[in-house]
């Protein structure tokens, strides 16, 4: 079948198209656009972009749906609900009470019980060596530092002071320790008899008698004339000697 004869099939009217004039079909869309009347085209161009609107506004009601589920759980309201990390509790240990060791306590000149050997002398020097033992209800206590040494003559004039070297020791019940003194380099006039010698430990202020006012004290050579008199001693030094008495 040509077009001929296509042309005229459709010319011919049916039964329901009586009174319908026959018109040939534009060829081109210029000559669709000049038949059509303009308010036709108008409303064809409407209709066509009410469609193309429509057809957005649906897409953009799509595409926040799906965005929505998405992003949203149920019952969140658009937001995404994260659970709370609970916060783990560190747990620190208690410190260990740690105890201090109880403050030992000076030694006093009642802690001992004191002797002295004889008053002696020799290569110009004179002196003793005294004994001291911790008594046996002594709780610890500690010589710390350098006791003093006093000479006295009869008549209470102090005739030299020194010390002792410096003691840094723990003293226990029944301890002994012994110090060795020495006076040396006596220039002056005889002193009044008896000469007595006291001890006093170091942060005490009792002296301890070591040389009894009854016994004679024989003063030392001098020296070295127009030099000071020296008296002096070791430190406390532990000692396996029995104090007498």
């Amino acid at each position: 079948m040509n077009r001929d004869r296509i042309e005229r099939a459709l010319r011919e009217p049916g039964p329901r198209e009586r009174g319908y004039s026959q018109e040939a079909l534009p060829a081109t869309a210029a000559e669709l656009r000049a038949r059509v009347p303009r308010r036709n085209r108008l409303v064809m161009s409407a209709g066509a972009l009410g469609g193309f609107a429509a057809a957005v506004a649906a897409g953009a009601v799509i595409a926040v749906v799906l965005s929505r589920g998405v992003a949203s759980g149920p019952g969140t309201g658009g937001t995404v609900s994260r659970p709370t990390p609970t916060p783990t509790a560190v747990l620190t240990p208690a410190p260990t009470p740690t105890s201090s060791p109880a403050p030992v306590a000076a030694c006093r000149a009642g802690d001992f019980a004191w002797n002295s050997d004889p008053w002696g002398g020799a290569a110009g020097s004179r002196g003793t060596t005294v004994l001291a033992r911790a008594v046996a209800s002594l709780a610890p206590c500690e010589l710390h530092g350098e006791a003093t040494l006093t000479l006295r003559d009869a008549k209470g004039v102090v005739l030299a002071t020194g010390h002792t070297a410096a003691t840094n020791t723990r003293v226990d019940a029944g301890q002994v320790f012994q110090v060795g003194v020495s006076w040396s380099n006596w220039c002056g006039s005889e002193p009044a008899q008896s000469i007595t010698l006291a001890l006093t430990l170091p942060g005490d202020t009792t002296e301890v008698p070591l040389i009894p006012s009854g016994d004679a004290m024989s003063v030392p050579l001098c020296n070295g004339p127009g030099q000071p008199t020296v008296l002096g001693g070791t430190n406390f030094q532990p000692s396996d000697r029995a104090p007498e008495g």
